[in-house]
């Protein structure tokens, strides 16, 4: 069976890693992210600043996301639904 290539847009606001411990700050993540207290939201895999991949807001807490590409992906669409249902 051939693969399809879906392609959509999303949009992602970049964060470049220099900065990322400074958002972190401002969120008042940083010392839990130091402590080792927080956990990625889809598969609870403890983080560090080396594996956050991304953030996301979910009721209204901003929630982070490790690297594994599923999390990630699972954050991507739940952004995705966010953009279109505001259109």
């Amino acid at each position: 069976m051939a693969r399809q290539l879906l392609k959509r847009k999303i949009p992602i606001a970049a964060i470049h890693d220099e900065e990322l411990g400074i958002i972190l700050m401002k969120l008042g993540l940083y010392e839990k992210v130091m402590k080792g207290d927080p956990k990625c939201y889809f598969c609870g895999k403890p983080l560090a600043l080396k594996n956050i991949g991304g953030l996301i807001q979910i009721k209204g807490e901003v929630r982070l996301i490790c690297t594994d590409p599923k999390c990630l992906m699972k954050a991507a669409k739940i952004s995705w639904k966010r953009f279109h249902r505001s259109e």
